[in-house]
């Protein structure tokens, strides 16, 4: 956090559009950085930083594999082992290993091993993140620290490991319950949101939008594409889709329309800034 306009500053120099500052869960004042309408933030990064090292002729091994760190007989790290892509096992020497691995969300059995309340849990993490930093490093007899530290997204389509963007909640969604009710302040911190929305009838809660959201944030573009967002060109509508009592949903979403008016939220004391009116 300490550098984190540094970081900024420097990803902008390489050419990185964060034009975009909007409210993320939690935070006080808007300061989460993205393209210019909310497009997807990773990807752009990952753009940028792989033209800046193919500008260096920095040798990049895809799907290759590390499977241990070497050391010598006195302890001095010297290499790896690893696997290419055709699983052929080599050695790499080296003066020195960063470990910039160790995301384990993917690993079901080691993250109850470090959290047994996560049990159950699907996660959203991309497939490779099965902890192999960690083993390779706990073979060393490095220490750890708040391994039990595994964030929860309140957001997310656990059947298909998606996770929705808490952008979608800074930029004007609300959450409301089977019954059509909001039940608590939709930009409280992760771990306070996930388990407010585990306490609801079903474990589950809706986000809705209306289309003025949705066209100012890029990255939502493809829950609608993947099928994952239900509509309605009414409340009344877009209530019988969810299965929510209509009087219920229109009436929490006056009510809130109420509080942007007013700029006060009454209920949560949230941040409201944007009308979820019809439009």
């Amino acid at each position: 956090a300490e550098n984190s306009a540094d970081a900024v500053k420097w990803l902008t120099s390489l050419g990185a559009d964060l034009s975009d500052v909007g409210r993320g869960g939690g935070a006080s004042v808007p300061r989460l950085h993205r393209p210019k309408g909310g497009a997807p933030v990773g990807p752009m990064i990952v753009d940028v930083l792989k033209k800046e090292v193919e500008k260096d002729n920095i040798e990049v091994r895809l799907n290759n594999k590390a499977t241990e760190i070497l050391k010598d007989k006195d302890g001095k790290v010297t290499g790896v082992e690893a696997v290419d892509k055709e699983g052929k096992e080599y050695t790499l020497d080296a003066k020195a290993v960063v470990l910039a691995t160790g995301g384990f969300g993917a690993n079901k059995e080691m993250v109850v091993k470090y959290q047994p309340g996560l049990k159950g849990f699907a996660t959203t993490n991309q497939p490779g993140a099965t902890g192999d930093g960690i083993v390779m490093a706990e073979k060393l007899g490095a220490d750890f620290v708040d391994m039990k530290q595994i964030q929860t997204h309140p957001t997310v389509v656990p059947e298909k490991g998606i996770l929705i963007t808490e952008a979608l909640r800074g930029n004007g969604a609300i959450m409301v319950n089977h019954e059509g009710k909001r039940f608590i302040n939709e930009l409280g911190t992760r771990d306070v949101l996930s388990k407010a929305i585990l306490n609801q009838n079903g474990k589950t809660a809706y986000l809705i939008f209306n289309d003025g959201v949705r066209k100012s944030l890029k990255a939502c573009e493809d829950y609608f594409t993947q099928g994952l967002v239900k509509e309605g060109a009414t409340i009344e509508e877009l209530a019988k889709n969810i299965n929510v009592d209509p009087a219920t949903l229109k009436a929490t979403l006056d009510t809130y329309n109420g509080y942007v008016t007013d700029k006060k939220d009454k209920e949560f004391n949230k941040p409201v800034e944007v009308s979820l009116s019809n439009g």
